[in-house]
């Protein structure tokens, strides 16, 4: 039997077959009865049992408005009643409106940060707004992004470095080999244990440290006095002119700013050419040149 499109696929219209059409214009009521919950057809089975939106020449099988894409309608999916032209996007990995793009301006879509080394943390200053992009992170923070053991919560070491990125470096760090004290940002070891400078300068490295430089006067008398309390009067520095006579330079390379020498300091052992080539804090914080291969105390630093 076939069956005719009756005025638009709407809401609320039926399909009807060829003799209830001719039944209609005839008059005969026992066929056009077609009240839902009343049985027109005297089948036992109420007319609105018979209303199903999923058939004809275009269906509505979600019954969501909107016919599928098979026979020319725009509903991307017919089979999910939250999937139509009119839809509001969300992050689902669906394209919910159907415009060919998923997820795209999702009402719940968040910031995400860029995360270089995929620790889960991403870098303050570079996000986007999406739904859980590849190379970011929902929470940002860190401050080492090519590292992924250094982020927000890590535990710290004993390295020279912010590894839980609190901005301060190996604070509630375990196995420090010496007592560790802090300058603003600068973390400082006074190792006690006397070594030549060479070999002082490799005991730093070891855990990421340098000999200490010292860029103000503050951080001079600090370190001085933190010395002091610890029992040191003599600590190395890591200042030196050995590559040139006379030309003194940090060897981790910082600019040369103070240089509180003791009295008639540097003489390069009075002028006797003895070679007195690195530098030593003494107890007052003023600075004294003395023969690197002598062995002293040294003060590590990084930050």
């Amino acid at each position: 039997m076939a069956l005719i499109w009756s005025l638009a696929a709407l809401p609320g219209y039926l399909w009807i077959s060829e003799d209830e059409v001719t039944a209609r214009l005839s008059g005969d009521s026992a066929v056009v009865n077609h009240d839902p919950g009343v049985d027109s057809s005297a089948d036992s089975v109420a007319d609105s049992s018979h209303d199903t939106a999923d058939t004809g020449p275009c269906p509505d099988a979600d019954r969501d408005g909107y016919t599928a894409l098979s026979c020319g309608g725009n509903d991307c999916d017919d089979g999910n009643a939250a999937v139509n032209p009119a839809a509001i996007e969300v992050c689902n990995g669906i394209d919910d409106n159907c415009n060919n793009i998923v997820d795209d301006d999702a009402v719940d879509a968040g910031a995400w940060y860029v995360d270089a080394d995929g620790d889960g943390y991403g870098v303050t200053s570079t996000f986007i707004v999406a739904c859980s992009p590849a190379g970011y992170a929902a929470t940002f923070g860190d401050c080492d992004d090519t590292n992924p053991a250094i982020h927000p919560g890590a535990t710290e070491t004993c390295d020279g470095k912010d590894g839980d990125c609190d901005g301060t470096v190996d604070d509630n760090s375990a196995g420090c080999p010496c007592p560790i004290q802090w300058y603003g940002t600068h973390a400082f070891l006074f190792c006690s244990s006397p070594k030549d400078w060479s070999s002082a300068g490799s005991a730093c490295s070891t855990v990421g440290y340098h000999l200490a430089s010292m860029t103000s006067a503050g951080e001079n008398d600090y370190v001085n006095l933190t010395g002091l309390t610890l029992g040191g009067a003599y600590w190395w520095l890591g200042f030196t002119d050995a590559a040139v006579e006379g030309t003194w330079v940090w060897s981790d390379g910082d600019a040369v700013t103070v240089q509180p020498w003791e009295p008639q300091e540097p003489d390069d052992g009075g002028g006797s050419g003895a070679g007195e080539d690195c530098a030593v804090m003494i107890t007052s914080g003023v600075w004294d040149d003395v023969a690197c291969t002598a062995p002293y105390p040294f003060l590590s630093e990084a930050g």
